[in-house]
């Protein structure tokens, strides 16, 4: 094999290592910044999965006559039970409202959770 043929392998050899370092390196950096956010995104899905179970269980417990009520309390206790988790009111409030928007829980379902304010409605 001549010299030059050597060198050209070599280089491709050298490239395919570089190329796989630099590929190594961007995957460990996408993988440890999605990491960073696991703690929310679970916390998040624990929330909704609660508030989930807590409209479910309202549901079966209301007659067919009536509205299902749900509260704020309902979602804290079952988050609490389910998961081991002490959730503030205004964190159960949102995902509450959230997912009875989401389940069209304004028709059939009452709940003593409000929508957050801003301060600008007391202006007026």
């Amino acid at each position: 094999m001549s010299a030059l043929v050597r060198l050209a392998v070599a280089a491709g050899i050298l490239a395919l290592a570089v190329t796989s370092v630099v590929a190594t390196v961007r995957e460990r950096r996408r993988r440890a910044a999605w990491n960073r956010g696991a703690p929310a995104r679970h916390y998040r899905k624990q929330l909704v999965n609660a508030a989930d179970w807590a409209i479910t269980s309202a549901r079966r417990r209301a007659s067919y006559d009536e509205l299902a009520r749900v509260t704020v309390a309902d979602v804290q206790q079952r988050a609490a039970d389910d998961f081991g988790l002490a959730v503030p009111h205004d964190h159960a409030a949102a995902v509450l409202l959230e997912r009875m928007r989401h389940r069209n829980g304004d028709f059939d379902m009452v709940t003593d959770a409000q929508p957050p304010t801003t301060g600008r409605e007391m202006e007026s």
